[in-house]
This record gives C-alpha cells, structure tokens and sequence, in this order.
C-alpha cells in the first residue's frame, strides 16, 4: 500500500527536520550525545527517514546530556525554543520539546489559556538507570507513574479526557483527574516536577531505559552500551546518530518483523491534534483536517 501524505503532513515532517538539524549542530557544538529512538529509529532504519504516516520525531538522551543540553540551550540565541517544565511555568510534560515559533499546536492536555508556546516539536526524552532487579524496577515504575501522572495534571484546565471519551467512562475519568489534580496542587509543583529525577536510581547499572515512555519501560529499556555506541544514520538526506545495536533495540520495542510495513494504515490520522497551524495557515481545527479531500 502506498500511504498518501496530505499537505500539512509534508510540512510538518519538513519542519520537524529542520528543529532536528538545529538540535544536531547544537549537540556537536557542546558534546552532548543524543540518539533517534522509537518510530523515528524505525523510520531511519525502514524507510531512511520518517515512516510517511509519522508526524513527529522523537530522540533520547542519557540523563547527564539531557541536563546538560537544558542547561545550555539558550532560547534567545537559537532559531527554536526549549520546552521543559519547571516551577515558574504551567508546561505540563515530564519531558522536553524543542519548538517551532511560527506554528501552533494544540493537544488535548494543552489549553488556549497556557502561558508556552508549542508549535511543532522534537521531543527529547532522558534515560535513566533501571534496576537490575525485577521487583525493585517494578515498584519503581510505580512510583514514577505517580509523578509522571500528577505532572500532566499540573493544572484544572488539563483535568479533561479527549473526545469520544464515553458518558460513563467520561465521568469516572474526570473524577481520577480531579483527584489527582488536588493531589498535585496540595505536593506543589516543585515537588512534582522533581519527583521523577528523584526516584530515578542514581547508581550506575547495566540498562537504561524511558520512564516517560508511553511504554512503561517494557519496549523501551536497553542496554547502556547501546546508548553509549552510536552510529550515523541516513535520515531524509542528512544523517542522525543511532544505536549501533539498531536491530536489537528495534526487536525489543517493535518485534522480529519490524522491516515489514503495517498492512492496515490508518490513512489520514494525525498525532491527535486539536489544531494545527503553520507559518498562518490552518490545516486542523476542532480536530478536523481542514482544506483536504
């Protein structure tokens, strides 16, 4: 099957390109190492830059360069914004964005009443130590899904579900939501922002994995070696660092069959998008493709 890019999807990856070449120039100008990791590995490895239907790229960072790259990124000195959650703002991610000023996003937890800017991103996500204990990762895991949760609460206007969300489940939902809204608020944000990095081992061990990952950990826990040997890969006409060790991280996050495109592509799906607007013009809105056939 031939999947059919529409416009806004064109310009977005083109976008979502240009904020990874700046990040990759600004990490080779301070020796910081990062990597392509999940569908964007996918798509350097399969397809030599983005899976067609992708819509946004993702890298990863050890937890002392991922420090370091937002100690050192200036906002008023480079062409895009850093994006990370401190106590002065209301960003609600456990994790990092570096954003498009001439775009505009909205997600489901974002809210026009947000004081950031998110246009089109790269996400950058840190990789920490994971116990070499099975039970002790678990608890762990636990305990860093309870900031992580409380972080994407970080205030009233996020305590809504998407749309779709079903009347019963839509109110049992709202009630969880508020819950730990009230949770956050009386903790602090502070206190919430930091609960991650604190719970996180600090003692070297022999993985490394995503504690913010969608995946819990499960597809997205490696060996630290495969985040220490890297090698350039081509992506879109440029070239990107990735594991050396592409195959085996790809095998654990998406199987033995990962070279073999979905049969049944969701055509025309997007990255869940209330509203998308690029250099003025609006291709979403309401979370509908607008202007497309």
């Amino acid at each position: 099957m031939v999947y059919q890019q529409l416009e806004y999807q064109r310009l977005l990856q083109k976008r979502s390109l240009e904020i990874l070449i700046a990040i990759d120039a600004f990490c080779k100008n301070n020796d910081i190492r990062y990597f392509l990791i999940g569908g964007s590995l996918l798509g350097a490895v399969r397809h030599k830059g983005f899976i067609p239907w992708d819509d946004d790229i993702d890298v990863g960072m050890l937890r002392k360069d991922y420090l370091k790259f937002i100690e050192l990124w200036n906002n008023k000195n480079e062409k895009f914004d850093l994006l990370v959650a401190n106590d002065h703002n209301d960003y609600p991610y456990p994790l990092a964005k570096v954003s498009d000023r001439n775009s505009r996003i909205e997600e489901w937890i974002t809210d026009k009443s947000d004081k950031y800017h998110l246009g089109i991103y790269v996400d950058i996500f840190p990789f920490d130590f994971v116990d070499d204990n099975e039970k002790d990762r678990k608890k762990r895991l636990q305990k860093i899904r309870f900031w992580n949760v409380l972080q994407w609460h970080s205030k009233f206007a996020n305590v809504k579900n998407p749309k779709g969300t079903s009347k019963v489940k839509n109110g049992i939902l709202l009630i969880e939501k508020f819950a730990i809204y009230l949770v956050q608020k009386t903790l602090g944000r502070k206190k919430v922002i930091n609960g991650v990095y604190n719970a996180v081992p600090k003692v070297a061990t022999e993985k490394v994995g995503n504690y913010v990952s969608r995946y819990g950990l499960v597809r997205e826990t490696y060996p630290v070696e495969f985040a220490k040997n890297l090698v350039d890969q081509n992506f879109e006409k440029s070239k990107f660092p990735i594991f050396s060790e592409f195959d085996k991280a790809l095998v654990i996050q998406y199987g033995s069959d990962y070279m073999t495109p979905p049969e049944d592509i969701m055509a025309n799906q997007h990255h869940g998008f209330i509203s998308l607007e690029i250099d003025g013009k609006v291709y979403i809105k309401d979370g509908k493709i607008l202007g497309e056939n």
